[in-house]
């Protein structure tokens, strides 16, 4: 899965997952995770042994191969005569509700989708939430540097910030199932802003415990950049047109990642301070909350379910 990319991952599982949606989009996101912290250490490695041309060829090649075999395998459950994990309850449900609730069980069409203020607000959050983990990974080195870190030390803690990331997505989609999605995106979101402040805190007094708690909260937060805009979309809007809905998402999600390196050294040049970059995510971070959480509080979707959750308790 870490050759697919967010967008595709996130429709796919859509398609075959209505139950445990959620930890299944941990694990398959855990895998993009983990094949990034596999494969730059591999791909540095094999640049040295065989060049950066042939390197790079062999990954293109390799990714051609995958994106073949994806082509020949990867069906929606509709095409092979199979349903999705859960239709059953989604069936049983549908036949005891009135007609004008039958789309928010089984989701929003892309029209509906559009209509609402919610998706606006996920869209603005997921641009910033691009900003997060990209401007971590672009920044952090550098700031540890500049500020007398050995240029070792530094790859050691990257790596760490990346194998606590793979980890964290990986689980990521248990501790949504368990935490719901409100509470598990303020989660997440409150790690990633400990963090950042760790890291702004660090340079005056050189404190090895603040760094570690840097690259142990952000890698804990890695869920803001791919699984958790999907798990957001999905819970929101539901899966009837999932794939349209989520792909300008996802879209946008890249073009905050894209721009982040662009946005940031201007300002950083702009400044002369390396703490800007960090100051600047921790707006980013706080409006991406934010906007999130309006999304989810005013979604259709979301808030039937929710009711829907609450009278199941109650009965």
């Amino acid at each position: 899965m870490c050759f697919c990319g967010a967008a595709i991952a996130g429709i796919v599982i859509n398609q075959w997952f209505i139950e445990k949606r959620a930890r299944i989009t941990g694990i398959a996101f855990g895998g993009i995770g983990w094949g990034s912290a596999i494969w730059v250490p591999v791909m540095g490695i094999m640049i040295a042994l065989i060049g950066w041309r042939n390197g790079f060829l062999f990954i293109g090649i390799m990714n051609a191969a995958i994106g073949v075999m994806a082509l020949l395998f990867i069906r929606s459950p509709q095409k092979i005569g199979q349903k999705p994990l859960g239709w059953e309850a989604q069936e049983e449900k549908l036949k005891t509700v009135k007609s004008e609730e039958t789309k928010l069980i089984s989701g929003l069409t892309f029209r509906d989708a559009l209509k609402s203020p919610s998706y606006w607000l996920v869209i603005i959050g997921t641009f910033c939430a691009g900003f997060l983990i990209a401007g971590f990974k672009m920044f952090g080195p550098s700031f540890w540097m500049s500020n007398g870190m050995p240029q070792t030390e530094s790859t050691i803690y990257l790596t760490i910030f990346g194998v606590v990331g793979a980890v964290m997505i990986t689980i990521g989609g248990q501790i949504c199932e368990k935490m719901k999605i409100k509470k598990y995106t303020v989660f997440v979101y409150v790690a990633y802003l400990i963090g950042i402040v760790c890291m702004v805190i660090w340079p005056n007094n050189q404190m090895a415990v603040l760094i570690i708690l840097a690259v142990v909260f952000c890698g804990a937060a890695y869920p803001v950049t791919g699984a958790l805009p999907s798990l957001i979309a999905s819970f929101s809007f539901g899966q009837k047109e999932f794939a349209k809905i989520w792909a300008p998402i996802a879209g946008i999600n890249t073009l905050g990642m894209g721009t982040t390196g662009l946005i940031v050294s201007a300002a950083v040049g702009a400044t002369g301070s390396m703490n800007f970059a960090f100051t600047v995510f921790l707006f980013a971070a706080a409006i991406a909350l934010a906007l999130y959480l309006i999304a989810m509080h005013i979604s259709p979707v979301l808030r039937y379910a929710n009711k829907e959750q609450e009278g199941e308790k109650l009965g």
